[in-house]
């Protein structure tokens, strides 16, 4: 065998033995986009093998942190580094943004120098940082945020005990005609109800259970509101509630549409 044989022999050996030398999985992440989260979401990004070492954690607007105790995990975790009165984490709401992390090691020794994770969340329409709409008279108007007839928020029901416990229940407002059918989608992370509050002259109300986690939907028919306004719009209160005074901070989205 010519030396030009043996030492293209040699390379190649070599190059197998050092591609075969280490077992295991390279570090792959599962999915990397979160679109139109609540800002009170986890964001949870899951791998492909158990990460152990993560060497930095950037985003763009310094909105994102990760939390901690995440090693030796296939999952992690991250949370908004703004809060809420009481203490509640969250994401800064109505934006786009995306989440940085650089040398991420996983159990097999395999390192990534960097990954993206990209989010989008949305809007806060209820008063997390006043209250302001915990009562009927400051409800939050929700017209001028429909469109196409419809919203999608965020919410909370974020108790902050300073004396007295407020925030149990969150009030909004919404212009309704004579048969519209409203739709309301709510999902929290404990169990909450809702409460329809129709045109004083109507005096009927009407009340549902939202269950803990899972998306809750609830439809009303307008019936025929008061004689002498025909064809004008009334306002309808639509109110979360928190019934079982758990004291402790209760996110949600609501969706209001009318069909």
């Amino acid at each position: 065998m010519n030396k030009t044989k043996f030492f293209a022999l040699l390379a190649v050996s070599a190059t197998m033995f050092a591609c075969g030398s280490q077992d295991g999985s390279q570090v792959e992440l599962k999915n990397n986009t979160f679109f139109d989260i609540s800002p009170f979401d986890i964001i949870e990004a899951k791998f492909n093998s158990t990460i152990v070492k993560v060497d930095e954690l950037n985003d763009s607007t310094g909105n994102a942190k990760l939390i901690e105790g995440q090693k030796s995990s296939s999952v992690l975790q991250f949370v908004g580094t703004n809060t809420s009165a009481r203490g509640l984490s969250h994401f800064k709401d109505k934006t786009t943004d995306s989440i940085v992390i650089k040398n991420v090691e996983n159990s097999d020794e395999y390192k990534k120098e960097r990954i993206v994770i990209y989010y989008s969340t949305l809007e806060i329409l209820d008063d997390i940082v006043n209250h302001e709409n915990s009562i009927e008279a400051s409800a939050k108007d929700l017209d001028s945020h429909l469109k196409e007839k419809s919203v999608r928020f965020a919410g909370a029901l974020d108790f902050k005990i300073s004396g007295n416990m407020v925030n149990f229940s969150d009030y909004y407002k919404i212009s309704l005609q004579s048969s519209d059918t409203l739709e309301i989608i709510i999902k929290a992370t404990d169990e909450l109800s809702v409460k329809l509050k129709e045109p004083v002259w109507n005096k009927t109300d009407t009340t549902f259970i939202a269950k803990k986690g899972i998306d809750n939907t609830f439809k009303h028919v307008v019936g025929r509101l008061n004689p002498e306004e025909r064809g004008e719009s009334a306002y309808f209160y639509i109110i979360v509630n928190e019934d079982n005074l758990k004291e402790k901070p209760i996110p949600y989205t609501l969706s209001v549409s009318i069909r």
